[in-house]
């Protein structure tokens, strides 16, 4: 699995951002090809310091390969082209291949 996590910089106005995410942008990701699952969420916090992330949103992909084909595809493009439409405060993008998990004390096992 290869996951993508987009991290939004506190919005001038939380209202016209979560607006325009939740009805704009989060469906033109869904369309992506090969898109495994996506979530978002609001609220971000850092501990006792303040976040400098207002939300968040991860995309799984089956690989690489499929995340970098979803990002090059007329719907990666489309959402590309929508975010400076909302996040005018700025995202941060990072990509990484998820590693195996810890379940009920074991190591590697995902389920």
């Amino acid at each position: 699995m290869h996951k993508l996590i987009a991290l939004y910089h506190p919005p001038k106005s939380e209202e016209d951002f979560r607006s325009h995410l939740v009805k704009v942008h989060l469906p033109l990701v869904a369309k992506f090809p090969k898109l495994r699952s996506l979530r978002y969420g609001f609220g971000v916090e850092a501990g006792s310091q303040p976040s400098p992330y207002y939300a968040v949103v991860e995309c799984e992909f089956d690989d690489e390969a499929s995340l970098r084909a979803a990002l090059a595809s007329p719907e990666g493009e489309a959402a590309a082209a929508d975010v400076p439409n909302y996040a005018t405060a700025g995202v941060t993008i990072i990509t990484f291949p998820l590693e195996p998990g810890f379940v009920g004390g074991s190591i590697g096992r995902t389920t």
